[in-house]
């Protein structure tokens, strides 16, 4: 439901000589968004419950996000193999289509433990790596929140709930950075509807797929879903020197849905 006569995205040379680590790697947003790092130049880890198979990647590594030690030994795997972390994507997310009466406690954790707790312990880990980094640019780490952190999301609670955190937390941690005299920027990303597997679970959860996927690219003033690819374009302005003065910030790419 892409446009195809959208213009094709363009790729420089911004993340030249950089180190990034891609959580979520293994889902559409996240596959694209190695691809486009690396396009950038940079030298990007592709992590996942599983270790992803990602052509761009120059290394793949399991990491279970809602576990605090292994993201200090995924951090650590990354800079051995790859040199100094410059750029964290937090990308792992989950999604739980029930809404507010029918979603269980067991339900609400584990979407807030990969969607929150995941972030939160990614952050504390690449903080601690770049706290003291020489380089030229500040370190940067980008959370992807979702435009369910930014408006209502009926059949979405426990994904909405952990969402809006996410953008609290990325502005907490960025005033955190910034105070501590951190070369850090901290910034968010809220994607709206996008072509991925995640978003066809969700429609299947509400009814035909394809049905509910032509209801919501006809919701949008853009007139279609967006794709991986523009929000992996997004994701590398943000972490680009580009994106310099935008700190604590969460950008919605959306096709105008919210502003709706």
């Amino acid at each position: 439901m892409s446009d195809p006569n959208a213009p094709a995205l363009s790729i420089g040379p911004r993340l030249t000589g950089r180190v990034a680590l891609v959580t979520g790697a293994a889902g559409g947003i996240g596959r694209a968004t190695v691809a486009r790092l690396a396009a950038e130049g940079a030298r990007v880890a592709a992590s996942d419950l599983s270790a992803p198979e990602v052509p761009e990647a120059a290394i793949s590594l399991a990491l279970d996000v809602t576990d605090r030690d292994a993201w200090d030994a995924a951090v650590a795997a990354v800079q051995a193999d790859l040199g100094p972390l410059d750029i964290l994507v937090n990308g792992a997310g989950l999604a739980v289509t029930k809404d507010l009466e029918a979603t269980t406690p067991v339900e609400l954790r584990r979407s807030l433990a990969v969607n929150l707790e995941g972030p939160f312990f990614g952050l504390q880990a690449a903080v601690a790596a770049m706290k003291d980094r020489q380089a030229p640019y500040p370190g940067v780490i980008v959370n992807l929140s979702s435009i369910a952190g930014q408006v209502a999301a009926v059949p979405l609670a426990a994904y909405s709930a952990a969402k809006a955190g996410l953008v609290g937390l990325t502005r907490t941690a960025a005033i955190h950075c910034a105070e501590a005299g951190y070369p850090i920027r901290v910034v968010a990303l809220c994607p709206g509807f996008v072509e991925t597997a995640m978003l066809e679970g969700i429609a299947g959860a509400l009814g035909e797929t394809e049905t509910v996927l032509a209801k919501l690219a006809a919701r949008q003033p853009s007139g279609r879903l967006g794709t991986p690819a523009e929000v992996a374009a997004a994701v590398a302005f943000l972490a680009s020197d580009d994106a310099g003065f935008v700190n604590g910030e969460a950008l919605v790419a959306d096709g105008g849905f919210a502003a709706r």
